[in-house]
């Protein structure tokens, strides 16, 4: 067989079997990593929507049970169009909620946002019945006698000052708004029409759809078990997430589930298979084209260079390469003839050269590595320093036990942190006593955090062990410390000046008597809607003070206490410079004490799991597309 027809046999065979081996390997696999990643990514959305609505869910109880304590509905002498009053307000700065109403423990509306059935006994059902059971908090979907709607029903029982039940307040979110729970969730990059939700109780009858209205309360899945996480029938696809609770909502044994058409949500799966045909099919035929025109070129000259070739290899660097032909393999042939004569040097030459490169790339290779396991060490290590510091904190359990309420926003600029937190309970004389401290100090990351694992230290030794309760006599021992454990007071060059803010306060567990005293960082109180400063002195925790910097650098620092009566529903707000001291906006502005103050009061009559929501959200949207400037650290306290 000539070398034309061979070469037109094995190139086709070539072109055929590569393309044929790569359309079906990569076939099959896309197939199956798409399917994969198709059916995954909806049942990430379904896990993720049924997370929404636990979250909304628990925010709005946070929202009810905050309502419940609010004096005015307290108090079973309020006038009733105070309280009418009151809840259209709230319903006002409150967009979401269709309506709020107060009821008495008869079922007699008292009050309505919208003077809804005001007057008016509410029949013996749906939530009622769960509070004449004995239940405080009661979350249900039904029909709204008021409404005339599906409405998502919070009610929670109002006690007064001695515990008795004085009424029920509601609030009530139409179940055709809870479209607000889902938008924030991306829809499947993977299918182009809308998803088709439903909300489901456990016996399957429907509370919710984005498709079926009409049958929400009215119909139940029965067709087949939708508690499997993924059910696929011939024309549809369900997939199906129950609830697994948030935080102190424990859930309903609520499901969602989510169902696509089939074709629709594998249609990319036939799209990427059309695809590759479409672009293999080219390759097939350009590589047929080309076959058959270098054979019919190429065969003659190159049986005759393959002899050349040969003879060149066999060190004959005078065989013929000539070619009769007027194109490149001419060229070649003549270039051939010049170049075998130089082999030999060339061959010496580039195999030093080889050897070279081959050492200068394990060089190469060996540093990179070198840099790459240093690079490794020390995250690992400073990650590693991070759990120590972390586990140095104290237990938040006692701010569980001590108060009606907390929060704890904690956000390090790096990995670990030059801000932190300490707090205890101790008694002294018989009396039992709170103290809190927060502290920035100097630096962040691991200088800041090295700092401030000595302070965390000697505050429990000031604090635990010697169970000194003063604020100035607990802060000026611990500057004095600090200066001794870092050699400042025999420093002559002021080689070390290394120190901390700290805002400290102490709470009598009794009567609610706040003492505190501040080294550069203050403390805000919030009684009946009021802020109040409590200002902390010019100074620094060890280092170099403000009057000895600025002043006489002999001179001790001396301390001020404050005294505050703390009453019921109470917010104290301790925090360091790193919130304030944010760079953002839309001109990379610094933040400022004002702006903070201003948030605390805003979102002030939230609960506290809600305000620290909302401060991370002020937060990430202030610095949004700037680096974060600080440690930053916000705690909050409800007496």
């Amino acid at each position: 067989m000539s070398i034309y027809i061979k070469f037109i046999a094995l190139c086709l065979f070539l072109i055929f079997f590569s393309t044929g081996t790569f359309f079906y390997i990569a076939n099959v696999e896309s197939q199956k990593v798409i399917r994969e990643q198709i059916l995954g990514d909806i049942s990430q959305q379904a896990t993720n929507s049924m997370r929404s609505i636990e979250r909304f869910i628990y925010e709005r109880i946070s929202d009810i049970t905050a309502l419940a304590q609010n004096n005015l509905l307290r108090n079973p002498k309020s006038n009733p169009e105070d309280i009418n009053q009151y809840l259209s307000k709230l319903h006002k700065i409150n967009e979401l909620y269709y309506s709020f109403s107060y009821f008495d423990m008869s079922r007699v509306r008292k009050a309505d946002s919208k003077g809804l059935d005001v007057g008016k006994q509410h029949s013996k059902s749906t939530y009622w019945v769960d509070i004449e059971a004995g239940k405080d908090i009661v979350t249900d979907i039904s029909k709204s006698q008021s409404a005339k709607s599906n409405v998502l029903h919070f009610a929670a029982v109002v006690r007064d000052a001695e515990g008795n039940k004085v009424g029920v307040i509601v609030s009530r979110i139409l179940v055709e708004n809870l479209y607000e729970v889902f938008k924030e969730i991306p829809h499947s990059k993977y299918v182009k029409e809308s998803l088709q939700i439903d909300l489901i109780d456990k016996r399957n009858l429907l509370l919710y759809s984005n498709h079926n209205p009409k049958g929400v309360l009215e119909e139940t899945f029965t067709t087949f078990n939708l508690w499997n996480p993924l059910v696929e029938t011939d024309t549809k696809l369900y997939f199906s997430a129950k609830e697994r609770g948030y935080l102190s909502y424990q859930g309903n044994e609520w499901r969602l589930i989510i169902s696509v058409s089939k074709n629709q949500a594998l249609t990319l799966l036939q799209q990427v298979r059309n695809r590759l045909a479409l672009a293999i099919l080219p390759i097939v035929l350009i590589g047929v084209i080309i076959s058959l025109f270098t054979a019919s070129r190429l065969a003659g000259p190159i049986r005759k260079l393959a002899k050349a070739a040969e003879q060149l290899g066999e060190e004959n660097w005078d065989a013929d390469t000539q070619v009769n032909t007027h194109d490149e393999l001419r060229l070649l042939g003549k270039q051939l003839h010049k170049m075998g004569l130089k082999i030999k040097n060339k061959i010496t030459e580039q195999q030093s050269q080889y050897e070279e490169i081959q050492s200068q790339k394990t060089r190469i290779v060996q540093a990179f590595k070198e840099i790459r396991e240093k690079n490794n060490r020390i995250t690992e290590s400073i990650s590693y320093a991070k759990r120590i510091q972390m586990a140095m904190l104290p237990d938040e359990e006692l701010l569980r036990k001590n108060f009606a309420d907390y929060f704890i926003y904690f956000q390090p600029k790096d990995i670990v942190s030059g801000d932190f937190y300490w707090f205890n309970q101790v008694k002294v004389a018989g009396k039992a006593y709170f103290v809190i401290a927060v502290a920035d100090c100097t630096g962040h990351g691991v200088p800041g955090a090295i700092l401030s694992m000595l302070g965390n230290n000697l505050l429990s030794n000031l604090i635990t062990h010697q169970n000194i309760i003063n604020t100035e006599t607990i802060l000026l021992n611990l500057n004095q410390y600090i200066k001794e454990e870092l050699n400042q007071q025999h420093s002559q060059n002021g080689t070390s000046h290394d120190g901390m803010e700290m805002a400290l306060a102490v709470i009598d567990l009794e009567t609610y008597e706040l003492q505190f005293s501040g080294a550069s960082r203050p403390l805000y109180v919030v009684q009946d809607g009021e802020l109040t400063e409590l200002k902390g002195d010019k100074l620094t925790v060890g280092g170099v003070g403000y009057i000895q910097k600025y002043h006489n650098p002999k001179h001790p620092i001396e301390v001020t206490s404050h005294k505050v009566q703390l009453q019921p529903n109470d917010m104290i707000y301790m925090f360091s410079d790193g919130f304030k001291d944010q760079f953002g906006s839309e001109n990379n502005v610094k933040m400022g004490s004002p702006k903070f103050r201003e948030l605390l009061l805003e979102i002030g009559y939230v609960a506290l799991t809600s305000q620290k929501i909302l401060i991370d959200k002020f937060f990430q949207d202030w610095k949004k597309g700037y680096e974060q400037t600080d440690d930053v650290l916000v705690v909050g306290i409800k007496i």
